[in-house]
C-alpha cells in the first residue's frame, strides 16, 4: 500500500514540475531520489518513461539534453489528481481529529 501512495505521488511531483518548466530527466532522477528514498532511479526513470507514452508529458525537440514538457492530457490529469487530493485532505482536516 505504502509503495502506491509513493508512486503515486512520484507521479504527481514528476508532473507538477513538468507543468512548472521542462523536466530534465537526470536532474528528476536525482532530485526525487533524495526526496523518495525508498525509490531507486530505474523506478523513476520507468515512471518518467510511462508517463510519456501516455501522453503526459513529451520530449522537448528542442532541447539536446533528456527533457520533457507537460501535455493538455498531463495537465489536466494533474488539475484532477490535485483536486481530488485536496478534498480528501479538505475532509480530513476539517473534522476535528481530537474531540
Amino acid at each position: 500500500m505504502y509503495k502506491k501512495i509513493t508512486y503515486g505521488l512520484l507521479r504527481l511531483h514528476i508532473l507538477h514540475s513538468a507543468k512548472n518548466g521542462q523536466l530534465f530527466s537526470e536532474g528528476a532522477v536525482n532530485l526525487l531520489t533524495g526526496l523518495y528514498p525508498e525509490s531507486n532511479e530505474n523506478e523513476i526513470r520507468s515512471i518518467i518513461m510511462d508517463l510519456n507514452k501516455k501522453g503526459y508529458i513529451k520530449n522537448n525537440a528542442k532541447c539536446s539534453e533528456n527533457s520533457y514538457l507537460i501535455t493538455k492530457r498531463g495537465e489536466e490529469a494533474l488539475k484532477m489528481a490535485l483536486d481530488a487530493f485536496q478534498n480528501s485532505l479538505g475532509d480530513l482536516f476539517s473534522s476535528p481529529l481530537i474531540e
